[in-house]
């Protein structure tokens, strides 16, 4: 979903996103408390200002949020990984 929200900030506007970011709140999913903290957690602030795709945020956040390294071939996500102090390998 936070890929979804990504791409279409792309395409459209923030505001568009942020309110297709409301439809999961009326549904019945669980969502890893530890990864949440707006709308879909720090994985798309982490999208947005290192332009990676969710799940390589996602992958960046759970590295920085563990404490390990990241380990990823992906030139963006291994600039981004630098730019937020998270060891390679």
């Amino acid at each position: 979903m936070a890929n979804g929200l990504l791409i279409s900030e792309r395409r459209l506007t923030q505001v568009g996103s942020e309110r297709f970011a409301q439809v999961p709140r009326s549904l019945l999913i669980t969502i890893d408390a530890a990864a949440v903290s707006a709308p879909l957690g720090p994985g798309l602030a982490l999208g947005r200002a290192h332009n990676l795709s969710a799940y390589d945020a996602a992958h960046l956040e759970l590295s920085m949020r563990r404490g390990l390294p990241l380990t990823t071939l992906d030139a963006t996500s291994r600039e981004a990984a630098t730019h937020v102090g998270v060891a390679l390998t």
